[in-house]
């Protein structure tokens, strides 16, 4: 079962991966971080559901 710090580390690496795909000086690293993004963003999802 996710802890409330699962929720928290996963909510914080995907926006903290958004903002370094903002900040991308090129397009392969602004792709890289906004999939690290998703993939952070689906686990969240997926912790959640499971909670549920």
């Amino acid at each position: 079962m996710p802890t409330e710090d699962d929720r928290t580390y996963f909510e914080r690496r995907a926006r903290d991966e958004r903002k370094r795909a903002e900040e991308a000086g090129n397009p392969i690293c602004h792709k890289l971080h906004t999939e690290m993004a998703r993939r952070y963003e689906q686990r969240l999802q997926s912790e959640m559901r499971s909670q549920a």
